[in-house]
């Protein structure tokens, strides 16, 4: 565990990541903490023109992505199976791609892991994705052979955790591909990343598909990527070139036509609902509870938001987000209605219970347990009509039309719009700066870099000059009171200038 600034600088070099494509800010979303207090609905048609042109710049990989469906093919036609594999947003993106696998195909050919294990889908372990061990040890526990394939995900192309779980596929001697979005240029400047990339026996595509819409949040379109790419692999293998092109097209026109009035209303009341501390209780249909439920826990590391409380773990305060399966009886039901199987947690000794069945059983995802908890809920119901999603708060509606009927596209395009919806709404709670993440949990090294970072750019925005170290030093002062709701990076500015409220 890094305790101390002396420390970090030590392997700063490895996790200084302010060149890489998805962590610098977008010159197309400047205004957008600005935007979504005063224009919502242009904050939203904001967010919408980084994935439409990340769409239109996905076509150029055609070519890649049907070799990896191709052999995604073999494999399973020999017998093998997929892994997939990844950490935080590429992890959950995992876990939803076999859900949605098991959904329609009912089979055990597709398993997903994340670090951390499942438990994990709601609150992470601190720094567990800054050790590849790990992920090679996932793995080999999960039975990978030598006749299976790996798809290991990564945003930035730079994840120890996936980077190992990559590295031990290859050694064991199955099939290993590693997906990312940052050109090779940016990442070889990383050791282990230069490892990876050229060993010749892990498969590789890079995407280049520039900045987030928010600054580092790769929760957004570098994931939605990376789970078109493993998601059409998967179902589509035999047509995948035709798939993507079809796929990016229909998301492009429903993308389109969203009622963005409709939608930003939703963005409005939600924000005002939590800003007087009420919560906002997510109730979902099971083949989309993975979805709703990566979106809403994604909210507490993008933007500190008090994550889901356990039922033996009371916090502080309260989380103002929580989400149910509509049908589930107890948290058993849910978790294998989110899943589509039994939840795979970690119960090794050096987690001291903080990754296995038990804790996992605490996070109770039914309505019930809303109406246990003590603070009052308004719903947000998704609903599924035969072309049609739609999101319901206290009577108001917006719709998404669906153009493909396939249940991976349906996943995709809610994906995208609640991550537009959820970004927005936490503008109008100022959990943002301009564009850049300024509540960002530093929870392992790379998001202390991301928080350093941040915080020397908004200094310069204030032509206020501060070095690294003394950057540095204040920060690691600050993390061991820090709470889990407060802004780390303006608190951190603040601390430099007095005139920071």
């Amino acid at each position: 565990m890094i305790k101390t600034w002396e420390e970090f600088q030590a392997l700063h070099d490895q996790f200084a990541l302010g060149h890489l494509d998805t962590e610098t800010p977008n010159p197309q979303t400047q205004t957008l903490s600005q935007d979504a207090n005063d224009n919502p609905a242009k904050a939203w048609k904001s967010i919408l023109s980084v994935d439409l042109l990340m769409l239109q710049k996905l076509r150029d990989y055609s070519d890649e992505i049907e070799k990896l469906a191709l052999e995604v093919k073999s494999t399973l036609n020999n017998g093998g199976r997929i892994f997939l594999a990844g950490c935080g947003a590429t992890g959950r993106l995992s876990l939803s791609l076999e859900a949605i696998w098991r959904f329609i195909n009912k089979s055990d050919q597709v398993i997903s892991f994340m670090a951390g294990g499942d438990s994990a889908l709601i609150r992470a372990i601190e720094r567990f994705e800054d050790y590849p061990d790990l992920g090679a040890r996932q793995l080999e526990e999960l039975g990978f052979t030598n006749k299976d394939l790996l798809i290991a995900s990564s945003e930035g192309g730079e994840t120890p955790f996936v980077i190992g779980a990559a590295l031990e596929a290859a050694n064991i001697g199955g099939k290993s591909w590693f997906n990312y979005c940052n050109p090779d240029s940016q990442l070889m400047l990383l050791s282990r990343c230069k490892e990876i990339l050229k060993d010749k026996r892990i498969k590789k595509i890079s995407f280049h598909l520039g900045p987030q819409a928010l600054s580092g949040s790769t929760r957004m379109q570098a994931s939605s990527a990376l789970m078109l790419v493993a998601g059409i692999s998967l179902f589509f293998n035999e047509t995948a070139k035709a798939t993507l092109k079809l796929y990016c097209d229909h998301l492009e026109v429903d993308l389109k036509q969203l009622d963005l009035d409709k939608w930003s209303l939703l963005s409005i009341k939600e924000a005002d609902i939590i800003q007087s501390k009420k919560c906002v209780s997510y109730i979902a249909p099971d083949r989309f509870g993975i979805c709703v439920l990566t979106d809403t826990t994604e909210r507490g590391p993008t933007f500190s938001m008090a994550p889901f409380e356990h039922a033996q773990e009371p916090l502080d305060k309260p989380s103002l987000n929580y989400m149910a399966i509509d049908s589930a009886t107890d948290a058993a039901d849910a978790f294998y209605k989110i899943l589509g199987h039994k939840p795979r947690t970690l119960d090794w000794p050096e987690l001291d219970g903080r990754a296995n069945d038990a804790r996992l059983a605490g996070f109770e995802l039914t309505k019930r347990r809303i109406n246990e908890r003590s603070i009052e809920s308004i719903f947000a119901v998704l609903n599924e009509g035969t072309s049609v999603l739609s999101l319901e708060i206290n009577g108001d509606i917006a719709d998404a039309h669906t153009s493909l009927d396939h249940l991976l596209y349906k996943h995709l395009l809610l994906k995208i719009i609640l991550n537009t919806h959820s970004t927005v709404l936490m503008g109008r709670l100022s959990r943002f700066e301009n564009n850049v993440m300024t509540w960002v949990r530093p929870s392992n090294l790379k998001l202390i870099d991301r928080t350093l970072r941040y915080s020397s750019y908004l200094l310069s925005r204030m032509n206020i000059k501060v070095d690294q170290n003394s950057l540095g030093v204040k920060l690691f002062e600050m993390l061991p009171t820090a709470q889990l709701d407060e802004p780390i990076v303006m608190k951190l500015v603040q601390s430099f200038n007095s005139d920071v409220r």
